[in-house]
């Protein structure tokens, strides 16, 4: 779950280019901490893009 969870918010910002962290927790039903740790894993994954994610993490 956690996977598809995390796979599933790097889909949404790239098709969207930008989602709030309150709105990420509405859709998936989990904390802002769940989130924030989510785009941490994203943040290994692709480094590249961590001004873009960060931005979206504050």
């Amino acid at each position: 779950m956690k996977v598809q969870r995390i796979q599933a918010i790097e889909n949404l910002i790239h098709e969207k280019g930008s989602v709030s962290l309150d709105d990420l927790c509405e859709q998936f039903n989990v904390s802002k901490n769940t989130v924030r740790r989510d785009i941490a894993k994203l943040l290994q994954k692709t480094p590249s893009k961590g001004l873009r994610w960060c931005r979206f993490c504050l």
